[in-house]
């Protein structure tokens, strides 16, 4: 097994974002899920719930759901291009993201498809060559 091929990612796709085309003119730029951004606001949202986790109880869905749109919303979502809502632009903001994220449920699954797709970080060794 090539350690490189198999486990190797863009560290800085991974912390500042990476581009996906959405439709071939929309764009959405997304940071990992395990960027640092992503992981410290999820700590910082997690804290309320401190003592029902340490206790292994898990949140209810409703809360569950709650965290994941403030998490990608602040820091998932980097920026979007081109995108628009009942035929009027959309510029974005973390408010707007977060307003799209509870309004279009399929908006979190697309975005979770995507950034836990274990390809769409992955360093190739051409690309690792061209660095250098």
């Amino acid at each position: 097994m090539d350690l490189f091929e198999s486990l190797a990612t863009d560290t800085t796709a991974e912390e500042t974002g990476k581009w996906f085309d959405l439709d071939g003119n929309a764009g959405i730029k997304l940071r990992s899920a395990t960027s640092t951004a992503s992981k410290n606001l999820r700590r910082e949202l997690e804290k309320p719930y401190a003592a029902q986790l340490r206790l292994g109880k898990g949140l209810s869905e409703k809360v569950s759901e709650e965290l994941f749109i403030k998490q990608l919303s602040g820091a998932i979502i980097v920026d979007w291009k081109n995108i628009t809502y009942k035929k009027e632009p959309l510029p974005f903001s973390q408010e707007n993201a977060e307003r799209m994220l509870r309004e279009l449920p399929k908006l979190r699954e697309i975005i979770a498809v995507l950034i836990t797709d274990e390809s769409a970080f992955k360093l190739t060794l051409a690309e690792e060559q061209e660095k250098n």
